[in-house]
Formats: structure tokens, sequence, C-alpha cells
């Protein structure tokens, strides 16, 4: 099981370089960016992105290749901040997905019915979908 810190202290880190830091850089949000401060929704968050950069998951054949670190950090962020979305949740690790595709780097399957689920299975570029896709699915470009 992961340190519980770890969530906070990932999520902490995608703030740290924050874009008023580097000059011509904007954050692009117009006021304010929204935060997530929850302790219990950054747990729950860091805990369902780690797939990204879990060393024994889907995508540890990427690991070497494109860093999971700011994907995974974006992730808990993005997750933490639309209250828990899988929606949220699937788009990030399919970002990361993809960077792993252009790379082209072999992934291992990574959606199934109960994790971002069948709507999604064919929403995506081949290659990133469950082959079941092709068989009575419409294919969708994303």
């Amino acid at each position: 099981m992961q340190n519980v810190s770890q969530g906070k202290d990932a999520f902490h880190l995608a703030l740290a370089g924050k874009s008023e830091d580097v000059p011509g850089c904007d954050d692009g949000c117009p006021d304010s960016c929204p935060l997530c401060e929850d302790e219990e929704s950054l747990v729950q968050s860091k805990s369902r992105c780690w797939v990204i950069q879990d060393p024994d998951g889907p995508f540890s054949s990427c690991h070497s290749q494109i860093d999971p670190g700011h994907y995974l950090s974006d992730c808990i962020f993005d997750l933490c901040v639309s209250g828990g979305e899988s929606s949220a949740l699937c788009e990030s690790i399919q970002t990361y997905a993809a960077a792993c595709q252009r790379a082209n780097v072999s992934i291992s399957p990574w959606r199934n019915e109960s994790f971002c689920g069948k709507a999604a299975l064919c929403n995506c570029a081949i290659g990133l979908c469950a082959p079941r896709c092709w068989s009575g699915f419409p294919y969708v470009m994303p």
C-alpha cells in the first residue's frame, strides 16, 4: 500500500511549479485557479490515479521513456477539483496513454468494463482500446 502522504505531496509538487514564476507563462485561469486542499479528496485521487505510475501496472513499460510524474500530478489535481468525476480520471490516464503511444511504447490494456468502461473503450485512438472495441462498438476518433 502506498504512503498516504504521497498523494498530497504529488499534488503540492504539481503546484510548486506555478506559472507566475516563469516569464511569459500563465496558468490559464482568468482570476484564480481552483484549489483542492481536502486531504481525503487528495488521498482518494492519488489512489485512483496511481495506475499511471504503478511500477507493475499497464504503463510500466513507458516509465523509462515518458516520466509519469507530471501526468500523475495532473491526474490528482484534475480528479480532485472535479469532485472525483470518473471522466476526469479516464481523460487524465488517456493523456498518458497517448503520450506513451506517440513515443512508440507498447502499453498493456488498462480499460475494462469497470474502469473507464465500455463507453470509453471506443472513444480512443487505435492501439489504446481493448480489442472488443473493434467488434460491435462504433469507433470514434478523439
